[in-house]
Order: C-alpha cells, then sequence, then structure tokens
C-alpha cells in the first residue's frame, strides 16, 4: 500500500524502517544523506517508480499467499492484520517507526489504541506474534534457502527495524521473486548484536537531523534533491570553494560528453 500524505509528514519525524537500511550502507536506494535530506527539508510528492508502484500491486497478493500459508502452518489461532503502525523511541530517545504490511496477532479489538481512516496505519499496542514484511524481486539475486534469513541485507536490516519498534521477535518475508515469479517465504529472528548496532548508528544520525548538520558519506542523489521545496526569493552568495565544486562538476559533464562520443565513433567503426 502506499503511503498518505500524513505518513509522509510522520516520517520526517521519525527514522522509519526502511529508513534503516540507508543509514547503516546496506541500501543501493541510497545512503544516510538521501535520508538526512528528506527529514530536515520539506519535499513535493512524486510519482512512484515502476518498480515501486509493481510492488504496491502486488503487495495484497502476496500477502494473501502469506496469510493461507502462515496460518496453516502452525498458527491458526491467530489472525493476519495489514498495515499496522508501531513507534518505539531507542533509549536515548531516537524515535523509530514502522509501517508493517501486516502483523500476526491474537486480533483482540481491545488492545487497539487508535484506529483511523481506511488506508492510514493503525496503532495497537499488542506485541505481535510475527510481522510480515512482503517483498517482490525480478532478480533471485540474494535471496536464498527457504524459511532462512537469506535475504539481501537490506531488508534483514529493514525488518530488524520493524521488530524494534514493535517488540516483536521473529518476522516472515514472504517473497515473489525471480523470472518465473516464485513464492517463497523467509524467517527473519531479533539478532541482539546487530540490534543494538542499530540503534547505536541511528541515535548517531539523528544527532545530524536535530542539529541540521549532514552525515558523512556521498552526496545525496539528485532525484532527492531535486524534490526539496526551495523558497523561490532565496539568494544563496557563493564561497569560493563553491565555485571549485562548480568547476570540478563542468569538467565531469565535459568528460562525459567527450565519452559518449568516443563510444558512438568506435560504435560506429564496429557496425562498418
Amino acid at each position: 500500500m502506499g503511503i498518505t500524505p500524513e505518513q509522509r509528514l510522520k516520517r520526517m519525524s521519525v527514522i522509519g524502517a526502511s529508513d534503516v537500511p540507508k543509514i547503516l550502507g546496506l541500501s543501493q536506494w541510497g545512503g544516510p544523506k538521501d535520508v538526512w535530506t528528506s527529514k530536515v527539508y520539506p519535499t513535493v510528492d512524486r510519482k512512484a517508480s515502476d518498480a515501486a508502484q509493481r510492488g504496491i500491486l502486488l503487495e495484497k497478493t502476496i500477502l494473501d499467499w502469506a496469510a493461507d500459508r502462515l496460518l496453516r502452518d502452525g498458527l491458526q489461532d491467530l489472525s493476519m492484520h495489514s498495515n499496522i503502525y508501531y513507534e518505539r523511541p531507542t533509549p536515548t530517545g531516537t524515535p523509530i517507526g514502522a509501517n508493517c504490511d501486516a502483523v500476526i496477532w491474537t486480533g483482540d479489538e481491545n488492545y487497539i489504541v487508535e484506529k483511523t481512516e481506511d488506508g492510514q496505519p493503525r496503532r495497537i499496542s499488542e506485541v505481535p506474534v510475527a510481522i510480515v514484511e512482503a517483498k517482490s524481486s525480478a532478480s533471485s539475486e540474494g535471496w536464498g534457502r527457504e524459511m532462512t534469513d537469506e535475504i539481501p541485507y537490506a531488508y534483514i536490516a529493514q525488518v530488524m527495524a520493524q521488530m524494534f519498534a514493535s517488540g516483536c521477535p521473529v518476522a516472515y518475508i514472504p517473497a515473489l521473486i525471480g523470472e518465473g515469479l516464485s513464492f517463497k517465504m523467509y524467517e527473519v529472528k531479533w539478532d541482539e548484536e546487530f540490534i543494538d548496532t542499530m540503534i547505536e548508528e541511528c541515535d548517531r544520525f539523528w544527532w545530524h537531523v536535530e542539529n541540521k548538520v549532514p552525515p558523512e558519506g556521498p552526496a545525496p542523489a539528485t532525484t532527492h534533491l531535486r524534490d526539496i521545496v526551495r523558497p523561490t526569493d532565496k539568494i544563496v552568495k557563493l564561497e569560493s570553494e563553491d565555485y571549485s565544486l562548480i568547476e570540478k562538476w563542468e569538467i565531469a559533464r565535459h568528460a562525459k560528453v567527450e565519452a559518449a562520443k568516443a563510444e558512438q565513433s568506435a560504435k560506429a567503426e564496429v557496425l562498418m
């Protein structure tokens, strides 16, 4: 399910589970500065990528398959509910939030603290029996044997954050993967050492957010910088070091143009 504008605004005030892989340097979709930019600056909404839209459309199908398998194989007396939100601070106060695709729990309505409108997360106090995080991938790279934690590291970090936020000791990852689109089930269990490292890194990162100081590492993706809402009447004075960055950019852009010309020339010679 895609996130709502309200959920997007909420994400600025917490470290989300999907932010954690980037903060830890485990994600191919961004790093610490990408997350920092999204927390410090308001951004405009963009259309989800094709891959993201595919994941949203497939999520319900994957969760239906997961419910049938998990609730049939050993968890018959429980129920699965989708789009559940948990939030928990670290010992030093860093807020960790997790909008889970689904959780398996007793389904006791007395445990529900807040129910919002359709499509919004429901905040509940009961520790779930298991987190369920649906994934889909056209590539099987990084995916191993079923019912193990042999999944891409970025997803391990994400579900560890979900487990910390909810207090849950285990997460199931139903996945539709590979060119043949096969259903597979994976299991990740609470890892104390990983959780401790995650908390330490998140605390360090959140200091940068609160003090509006960029963390170390590569610059954020230009797509993230493009999405920042910028004031139209602000003028920034360039310093001497800024001009050197512009010069570096111009040199790189010129080299890119020349490399493209050389590639086309070499290709033409091969075809000829």
